[in-house]
């Protein structure tokens, strides 16, 4: 049915995430996110456009994010979507290179 089909697209493409702004709070499409880098008890959420950040763990983005992201070192979870190439080594976002700190594992 139509609506089946909506709810995929809405959980695959209109998957949002709040985040906190100097203004407020503001939800963001997962699909411009690249990446979350933990950075002591801080997480940036970067985007193409903007990098936001918020007091939180890689774990609680992973775990409210599940297989939409992957971690690629202990301070790096990166968009699943969003890898252009990838090798054992390294992986490039948006011509970006990024040097894994452990395997990818499938993609």
């Amino acid at each position: 049915s139509n609506s089946r089909i909506i709810e995929i697209y809405k959980s695959t493409f209109g998957a949002t995430l709040e985040v906190k702004t100097t203004h407020g709070k503001k939800s963001i499409r997962l699909a411009d996110v690249l990446y979350f880098e933990s950075d002591g008890s801080y997480v940036k959420t970067v985007t193409e456009k903007e990098t936001y950040t918020e007091r939180c763990t890689l774990n609680e983005i992973e775990d409210k994010l599940g297989k939409r992201i992957i971690r690629i070192h202990r301070s790096f979870l990166i968009n699943k979507d969003k890898i252009q190439e990838n090798n054992s080594k390294e992986v490039y976002i948006e011509e970006e290179l990024y040097r894994l700190a452990e395997a990818i594992g499938k993609t």
